[in-house]
């Protein structure tokens, strides 16, 4: 468990090679993973960078299924 600037939410990085990645966060309930758009609730002026962030649009469901 990580903690730290724009950590505040479960994140995982997306992408098709190293260059071209999004984070998103995540969730799980259950047999269902959700992943989202993160959004930046809180941006840091005085670094640059997003220093909160919180769950966006939904992007991604997935169901485990037997």
């Amino acid at each position: 468990d990580y903690s730290g600037p724009a950590l505040d939410i479960d994140q995982i990085a997306l992408g098709q090679s190293k260059n071209t990645t999004n984070l998103f966060g995540y969730k799980f309930n259950k047999d269902t993973l959700s992943i989202y758009k993160v959004t930046c609730t809180d941006y840091d002026s005085t670094n640059n960078m997003c220093g909160v962030v919180d769950y966006g649009e939904l992007t991604y469901k997935l169901w485990r299924t037997e």
